[in-house]
């Protein structure tokens, strides 16, 4: 039986993290979700919420970490999370002067220091995608295979609905970064012109294809997004993780 953990991005339900983090953590916990991905703390100090994550049973995979916090404030910004047990940072996207073939190099080259460093805490450094990433330069190469091919220290972390809105083939993409994509954002959309997210399971995601892609690469855990600008209701949520779990194939 093919089975996978299943996490959830806190930025999914973001308004309601704000108002009590702690009966979230407690409500995402028993909706079945397995872990947690971060997108800050909301106020909270590090040891307080890894005392709720340790009460709660929940794991803390990774966190969304913005680029200037790692390159400029690298062992503070990777200690505070370390100390939450995370085993993954993403840079969870880029500014404008970094989107060209060029700004990606140098984004690679930056990396490797920061890389080094999450190695020695015994955790892994992932780049989120979004669609701009997909665009092509004059070589017909995308940004993304740009970034990913210059460094092979800094793993991949794909957003399927950023894949998908980008006009791009996500089960290709997982098999492109076997071995490097430990963590997928499963994120369905119902449009892509205008993109617009919906639970999992209820838009264009192919999501059987993608969990098997997903197994063959060595991924360790779905991650749940939905990131519309308006809220994301528990509704959504927990409809979310009971497709994904209902998903049982050899």
């Amino acid at each position: 039986m093919i089975t996978f953990q299943i996490g959830l991005q806190l930025f999914s339900i973001r308004q309601m993290a704000e108002k009590d983090l702690h009966e979230t953590l407690r409500r995402v916990k028993a909706l079945g979700y397995d872990g947690v991905e971060l997108a800050g703390l909301y106020g909270h100090d590090p040891e307080e919420v890894k005392k709720w994550l340790d009460d709660i049973g929940l794991e803390c995979i990774s966190a969304h970490v913005p680029w200037k916090d790692l390159s400029e404030k690298t062992g503070e910004t990777l200690d505070m999370y370390q100390k939450l047990g995370c085993r993954y940072v993403a840079i969870p996207s880029i500014k404008e002067d970094y989107r060209s073939r060029e700004g990606m190099e140098k984004l690679a080259s930056q990396a490797v220091p920061v890389a080094e460093a999450c190695r020695e805490r015994g955790m892994t450094l992932l780049y989120h995608n979004h669609a701009f990433e997909y665009e092509k330069d004059e070589n017909g190469d995308s940004l993304l295979s740009t970034l990913q091919t210059a460094r092979e220290e800094l793993g991949a972390q794909l957003d399927l609905g950023w894949v998908l809105a980008a006009g791009e083939d996500p089960e290709e993409e997982i098999k492109k970064y076997e071995g490097r994509v430990p963590l997928l954002h499963m994120k369905d959309v119902e449009t892509t012109d205008p993109v617009h997210f919906c639970p999992v399971g209820k838009g264009l995601l192919p999501v059987r294809a993608l969990m098997r892609a997903a197994y063959q690469a060595e991924t360790k855990w779905l991650i749940v997004e939905q990131d519309n600008e308006e809220p994301t209701t528990w509704n959504d949520v927990e409809y979310s993780i009971v497709f994904l779990k209902d998903q049982r194939f050899e």
